[in-house]
């Protein structure tokens, strides 16, 4: 039931109303008898702040109002005896009695009340979902072979929707939960109630969109996995369709960074052009692994995504892509380093790793998560992919997964992509492997790209006890992944079925990029080599060629190193496979060697693993060498230094040609687009640098 309470009802201006409820809510005996006491100055008992105050307020205030002779507009006073919308007692008929009242109101007051005695201005928006989840009961003895446990699942959920609380708004809680029959058997049925608050329309929107995805995710474990849509990686020249380098290393191989043909004169390193960047506390510029992408976008891509409006007309466009510590992402015109789009992508947290663009030259671009604290902001990780056509986020990862071992959950890892499939592959420091079926759409005539991808997950167990954490970026041959992590397991998976071929201990945290070559004899050679850091102050980087097929080493060279917590020594830096004139070497730059703070770039002889050359660095090296080649087929190595130095070797013989000083740590791997070399330092700055 309602009532109103009236005054002034022959006024003819709009009303002003003051609504309240009469009831208490709380559980029967929850009180002492009596319920309701008072002392001089107060009333204590259930109710009395909600909402039983707030009719005394309005009592009091219409009491005013008629002591002044106040006469301009009827003030009316709503009383329902019930609160809530979804209790019995409430009805159809009482809801639209207090609408119809209030209708023509210049001004409605709830008057509940508040923390403090502070006015509430505004309400929160609810939504309430009901979760209901079938699994398939059996007995307890059975479990681990038979039965779906509904509340294990209905448990995975609840813990995905309590990430969702943003701080700005958004709350979730899980109120109520009921499932199973006995304690010896498997629960077949759970559901549980949900409840959301939101302040905004589009947070409200965002909730909807939330749960659906979190009523879609199947964490189901399964024996036997087999691909609806297999994927096989083609060979690592066919990569990209798109000109350019659009991911670490360049291509499912990891083989090099470096795209078309140089024209050396004199072998001097000039900087043609720097930008500035920011950071994020300690997070200054440019870490390890970040590379930039540098691509060539034609007229129509111009036409049809966010440049500013002097790139719009061009036939084509060399751009880096650079993400940084900063948690943005970078635009720039490859000749100027002048900014090449309207609007920016900032995910609000370092990015450490190289952000990834669809080869198929789709507008479509994935950014992964470094760290989770702007200074005292906790920012969520969550891998996101983003539309280039405007910046939109068209899909994210939350990578504090309820699947996983490890609540740490950057991504310094690269995405790789199968084009012919439609398929990436995400590695996470949470220790899984994430495979994404894009379900790709892209309508070049209108320029308007969408994906809904499906998710599945590959999670395993080291070989040597610990927790699992991937920073390395994977190779991929066809329909096998070649994927090291921080505990020092190597893997090669068949990702058409998620089974392991073979499994190999490294040893120690194996961060650098795996790299593979097909040889003359058509066998495929897997290069690799471990950090020092499971291995306490002092240890050894194990370099290894390894059959890729089969796991086999074919040889293997220790190299003495040290570390410290500010400062990992061992092989953070790719290794790099020469061509043309350097067919017959792979190089590996070595952090730390001897004890120290230098470094060692080590010529080895790729059938023998013998060392042809060594290069002392007096500076260590996390930056990858890069190779690049003349059109008469001479090859030359690019490798960047911890102090700041950009050197140019020849990469037969180690000599050094030229020695530029770009004045802080560079810690990234460039990128080299015909003469011109892209790469960011811990200083700040991006530096487009020409090889004269």
């Amino acid at each position: 039931d309602a009532i109103c309470i009236t005054m002034n009802p022959e006024a003819t201006g709009a009303p002003v109303c003051f609504s309240a409820h009469m009831d208490t809510v709380h559980p029967i005996g929850l009180f002492p008898t009596p319920a309701v006491h008072r002392d001089e100055e107060k009333i204590y008992g259930p109710g009395t702040h909600d909402c039983k105050g707030g009719i005394a307020v309005a009592l009091l205030a219409m009491d005013a109002l008629e002591q002044v002779e106040y006469k301009k507009r009827p003030v009316m006073l709503l009383l329902q005896s019930d609160e809530e919308v979804g209790s019995r007692p409430s009805n159809k008929a009482t809801i639209n009695y207090i609408c119809e009242k209030a209708k023509d109101a210049v001004a409605f007051f709830n008057l509940e009340g508040h923390t403090h005695g502070n006015a509430v201005i505004r309400r929160k928006g609810i939504l309430n979902f009901l979760f209901k989840v079938t699994g398939a009961e059996a007995h307890a003895a059975r479990c681990d072979k038979f039965g779906a446990n509904a509340i294990v699942e209905a448990a995975h959920k609840i813990i995905e929707l309590e990430k969702c609380k943003d701080g700005d708004g958004v709350t979730c809680n899980c109120g109520v939960i009921s499932g199973g029959s006995v304690p010896n058997t498997v629960a077949g049925y759970c559901e549980f109630k949900v409840n959301f608050r939101f302040a905004t329309k589009e947070q409200m929107e965002w909730i909807y969109d939330f749960v659906h995805k979190v009523y879609t995710i199947d964490n189901k474990v399964v024996t036997n996995f087999e691909r609806e849509h297999l994927v096989s990686f083609g060979a690592p020249f066919y990569y990209s369709s798109i000109e350019g380098i659009t991911c670490f290393r360049g291509n499912n191989f990891n083989n090099n960074a470096a795209y078309g043909l140089v024209e050396i004169e004199t072998g001097e390193l000039e900087v043609l052009w720097s930008t500035n960047i920011g950071s994020i506390g300690d997070w200054t510029g440019v870490g390890w692994n970040g590379q930039p992408l540098i691509v060539k976008w034609e007229a129509d891509d111009l036409k049809g995504q966010n440049f500013k409006e002097e790139y719009k007309n061009r036939d084509s466009l060399v751009e880096v892509i650079y993400g940084t510590l900063d948690g943005k992402v970078y635009f720039l015109d490859y000749e100027t380093g002048e900014y090449t789009r309207t609007g920016t992508i900032n995910i609000g947290a370092p990015i450490k790793g190289t952000v990834t663009l669809d080869p198929r030259g789709y507008p479509v671009l994935f950014v992964g998560q470094g760290d989770n604290l702007n200074g005292e902001t906790y920012i969520p990780f969550k891998y996101r992919i983003y539309s280039l056509v405007d910046f939109t986020l068209l899909y994210t990862i939350d990578m504090v997964d309820s699947v996983a071992d490890r609540t740490w959950a950057a991504s310094d890892s690269t995405v790789k992509i199968d084009a012919a499939s439609d398929t990436a592959f995400i590695c996470g420091e949470n220790g899984l492997i994430y495979s994404l079926r894009l379900n790709s759409n892209f309508d070049q005539e209108n320029y308007k790209i969408s994906i809904k991808p499906e998710l599945y997950k590959y999670y395993y167990k080291p070989l040597v006890s610990g927790t699992v954490g991937i920073e390395a970026t994977p190779a991929f041959y066809k329909n096998y992944m070649f994927v090291q992590d921080n505990n020092g397991t190597l893997q090669c998976i068949d990702i058409n079925t998620f089974e392991p071929l073979w499994v190999m201990d490294l040893t120690d945290d194996s961060d650098g990029a795996i790299v593979l070559e097909v040889e003359s004899d058509n066998s495929l050679a897997l290069y690799t080599a471990c950090g020092v850091d499971k291995q306490d102050k002092d240890g050894y980087s194990i370099i290894r060629k390894i059959d890729a097929m089969t796991g086999e080493v074919l040889w293997v060279k220790y190299v003495y190193c040290s570390l410290d917590k500010a400062v990992t020594g061992g092989t953070l830096a790719t290794p790099l496979v020469g061509k043309c004139n350097m067919d017959k070497y792979v190089y590996f730059s070595v952090a730390r060697t001897d004890g120290s703070y230098r470094g060692r770039l080590y010529c080895m002889d790729k059938q023998t693993g013998a060392v042809v050359w060594t290069k002392n660095m007096p500076y260590y090296c996390w930056s990858s060498p890069t190779a690049v080649y003349t059109e008469d087929g001479k090859g030359y190595i690019i490798q960047c230094d911890s102090m700041g130095y950009m050197y140019l070797f020849d990469g037969e013989t180690g000599e050094t040609l030229y020695k530029l000083n770009l004045e802080a740590n560079v810690e990234g791997s460039p990128t080299v687009f015909n003469n011109t070399i892209v790469v960011g330092t811990r200083g700040q700055k991006i530096y487009g640098v020409l090889i004269k």
